[in-house]
């Protein structure tokens, strides 16, 4: 058990909980949920987590990855509703983990001594205590209180001359803090605590010199004015003197830099100085720590001491501080504004938030405002600072490059890193991943009514730059994605690894530029979203391709770009697939087939064809699919475009399959095989060989079925091809379960599922729901069925016959398997008459099983 003394409890209490999750997940075993975890822990390992044989705190990512193995397990058996939420999140375990972290440290902090009594203070010496006072709405900051406080008492019980610097961006609350901090360890500096502005940003104020602030010092510790010393060296000297020996903390405020500050450093130990600025003092030699934004629940917590509410907090609250980029400053200004209006309500903050074009500016309250805490920092910048401040502030996305700065700057990618190194240690940015940066929301909306006013950055200019040069990069990497190789080093991505990473970073700031720039920018949004069309597809992100697609169809339209147009309305269409609109998709299809054949674009028209088979293929007319893949193949012969030509041949064959011409299907995709290998097209490869492996499954010949699909299973995950991982996982699942290896189908089918929802894949999630329930048939009938009859509620929904066939037939199973053999026969019959309907091969095998069971009865 968890060892006796105070520590003992929070750990039970913390180990309970995670008992409580296992629980109403289902109770699963040790060993399914190790298998499901990273590193897979040993079961021991497990056991002594659940019941408390441990003596300190769990490592959180252990912690972490048994939360997610508890609730895909529930999911998984049909139990996630019985979860409750706050053991279903993980950023719930982690406020848990976070708080048990700390109570386990105060704990030990209490139960041992501190270092030997300091020593009293010389009576010659009368020491001043100027710190300012707390603020009594001080709220959250656990975590940095206390690692603040640790660096401080080991510095203290070390006999170091402990510096420790916070930095961070206006209204952050680096001055709160360190008060906060002080206090709370003045008791271990008996010799004096001090507090000494610098005003590195006040309005109307220069900064403080290093011999000022030494003057200052000086004075406060006794030094008669007239016997302080003029030059900066004798000062500095006469400061280390005075307070050699002494136990002493000094707070320094809004510091301009290290070079501000090197002179006021105590020579001995003894003493602290504990500093904030808005740069990064990374020159300074001692501790540094960087201040976020509050968490969401702070900053509500913050709003709502502040604004002094009474009784539950109201909901639009946490909308306010989300507006607030939950920023300490902001935050108080907007509640200090509400507790002056008692007519107010926080839903009226939150609409005036809303509507304002710089919430910078709107965020204020008396003669304080955030933009004036920004302007301060903003207006110490260099001219060629300023000037690429505005031009980010342009960017329609969340978080950039070097490469993204300089074009919307105007500038090199070399003078935009050694900008952005800038404005980073000015807090004005910050750089959350090696490479990449990101302004704060506030930060940015001063930024961009900066640049609308400034006559040196053109918005619209910036945005013509920025378009261009995300159409030049994503092209070369759609064709890195596609047949792979290597291309020039001019645009950084060079590679297939280095197109995926480039395309999976830039995703959300691409999307985000299309739909900004869609109105004034019609054709080059076009292409762009032509060129995302392939990673969209392959990563199956098909909600965000609906809506690129879309937006770059109505674009291209009002631009009169006619082939833009159709490549656009292809896309899109053939997206609709996925959700399960066919009727939409076919209909949208049969337009752009249309615009190619007016426009004269062949290559536009087969690949327009491929996508109606697919369509038809998917709503079971098999006869008009093939139709349209023929011609499709018809058009690329001509054209010798070998991979297209590959997917041409594998649509041809798997129809072909399906309506029982073996012989057809099994030349074809040999043929579509060598094309796409020739082609060096590693995905469509991939889906070769995924038909011709289940073709191997359904014909019987298992061990070649396996060895197929394992090479292919191997080669999705190569290329990134998530779509296509998860449906060979599904496809091997179904083989596990024909070959009796069910344990094994049951690890499959659960990550192909994992796969289809986090990519909002119904059809595949409906397919693999199937797999499940025929695993799980013979030892858990009841939730099979629950399995099969979930798939049938989806298929129904988007219109998939077979798949609604195969539901049919894997509920009729279970019910025969249980003693129900009229009500399954009934159900088998359904799947017969769909099979026959579309004409699907497997019509003949479910007649064969009808007769069998009709011989029974």
């Amino acid at each position: 058990m968890a060892r006796s003394g105070p520590a003992a409890e929070p750990l039970r209490v913390f180990c309970a909980l995670l008992r409580e999750l296992r629980r109403s997940a289902g109770q699963p075993s040790f060993e399914a949920v190790r298998r499901r975890m990273p590193g897979s822990p040993g079961v021991s390992t497990l056991s002594d987590l659940v019941n408390a044989r441990i003596r300190t705190a769990p490592d959180w990512h252990m912690v972490a990855g048994f939360v997610q193995a508890c609730t895909s397990f529930a999911h998984d058996i049909g139990r996630a509703d019985s979860v409750p939420p706050a053991l279903a999140s993980l950023e719930s375990w982690q406020r848990k983990h976070t708080d048990l972290e700390g109570q386990l440290d105060a704990i030990q902090r209490h139960t041992r001594h501190l270092p030997a009594q300091l020593p009293a203070m010389t009576a010659a010496m009368a020491m001043a205590r100027t710190l300012p006072h707390q603020v009594g709405t001080f709220t959250g900051r656990v975590t940095e209180v206390r690692r603040l406080t640790d660096f401080i008492t080991r510095s203290v019980a070390n006999g170091q001359v402990g510096i420790h610097a916070i930095d961070g961006m206006a209204g952050v609350g680096k001055t709160a803090l360190a008060v906060r901090v002080v206090h709370h360890l003045a008791k271990l500096f008996p010799d004096g605590q001090l507090f000494l502005d610098l005003h590195a940003h006040t309005t109307g104020q220069s900064p403080v010199s290093p011999a000022d602030a030494l003057g200052a010092l000086l004075r406060a510790v006794g030094v008669d004015p007239r016997a302080v010393p003029e030059r900066l060296d004798e000062r500095a000297a006469l400061w280390r003197d005075r307070i050699a020996g002494r136990r002493i903390l000094i707070l320094l405020d809004d510091a301009v830099g290290h070079e501000q500050i090197v002179p006021l450093l105590p020579g001995t130990s003894g003493c602290c100085v504990v500093v904030t600025s808005r740069r990064r003092l990374t020159a300074l030699d001692g501790v540094t720590m960087s201040l976020e934004t509050l968490p969401p629940d702070q900053a509500a917590d913050l709003f709502t001491r502040v604004a002094q509410i009474d009784g539950p907090r109201p909901d639009a609250v946490g909308e306010l501080v989300r507006l607030a980029g939950y920023l300490p400053l902001a935050i108080r200004l907007l509640a200090a504004r509400l507790r002056s209006r008692p007519t107010w309500t926080v839903d009226d903050l939150v609409d005036e938030l809303v509507a304002t074009e710089d919430r910078s500016i709107a965020i204020s309250a008396e003669n304080r405002a955030v933009a004036a805490a920004f302007e301060l920092s903003y207006t110490a910048l260099p001219a060629e600072l300023k000037r690429l401040f505005c031009g980010i502030g342009v960017h329609p996305g969340s978080d950039f490059d070097a490469a993204v700065a300089a074009a919307l700057a105007g500038v090199g990618v070399a003078e935009a890193k050694r900008g952005l190194d800038g404005l980073y240690d000015n807090n004005l940015v910050d750089e959350p991943v090696r490479g990449r940066y990101r302004m704060h929301d506030l930060i940015r909306d001063y930024a961009r009514n900066l640049a609308s006013a400034e006559p040196d950055v053109h918005a619209e200019a910036a945005i013509g730059r920025l378009l261009r040069h995300y159409l030049a990069v994503a092209t070369v990497a759609e064709k890195l994605i596609r047949v792979g190789g290597t291309a020039d080093m001019s645009l950084g991505v060079t590679t297939y690894a280095e197109a995926d990473a480039w395309l999976t970073a830039e995703l959300p700031n691409l999307v985000a530029t299309i739909e900004f720039a869609a109105s004034r920018w019609g054709s080059p949004v076009a292409r762009l979203s032509r060129a995302l069309s392939t990673y969209l597809r392959r990563q199956g992100l098909w909600a965000v391709a609906a809506k690129v697609h879309g937006v770059a169809h109505a674009a291209a339209a009002a631009a009169g770009d006619r082939l833009a147009e159709a490549d656009a309305l292809r896309d899109l269409s053939a997206i609709r697939v996925h959700f399960g609109d066919f009727a939409g998709a076919l209909v949208g299809l049969t337009e752009a087939l249309e615009l190619y054949e007016e426009i004269g674009d062949r290559r536009g028209k087969a690949d327009t064809l491929i996508r109606l088979g697919v369509a038809e293929r998917f709503v079971g007319t098999y006869r008009k699919a093939i139709e349209w893949d023929l011609r499709a193949v018809e058009i690329l012969r001509e054209l010798d475009d070998a991979s297209s030509l590959a997917a041409a041949l594998s649509e041809v064959a798997n129809v072909s399959i399906r309506l029982g011409d073996h012989a057809t299907g099994q030349a074809t995709l040999d043929e579509a095989l060598r094309l796409a290998r020739s082609a060096g097209d590693r995905v469509r490869e991939t889906t070769v060989l995924r038909t011709l492996g289940n073709f191997q499954r359904e014909s019987g010949d298992y061990a070649a079925a396996r060895l197929t699909l394992t090479n292919a299973l191997v080669l999705a995950r190569d290329v990134g091809f998530r779509v296509g991982e998860a449906d060979l996982l599904d496809i091997l699942a179904w083989l596990c379960h024909d070959i009796g290896e069910l344990d094994q189908g049951h690890v499959y089918v659960a990550e192909a599922l994992e796969i289809f929802r986090q990519l909002g894949n119904r059809r595949g999630e409906a397919g693999a729901l199937n797999a499940l329930g025929s695993l799980l048939r013979h030892t858990d009938p009841r939730t099979a069925r629950g399995h099969h009859l979930t798939a049938l509620r989806m298929t129904r929904s988007f219109g998939v016959p077979v798949m609604q066939a195969e539901s049919w037939e894997g509920d009729a199973e279970c019910l025969i398997d249980t003693g129900h053999r009229k009500q399954g026969l009934r159900r088998l019959r359904i799947a017969a008459d769909i099979y026959r309907r579309v004409g699907h091969a497997d019509a003949r095998r479910v007649e064969k099983r009808i007769a069998d069971v009709e011989s029974d009865l």
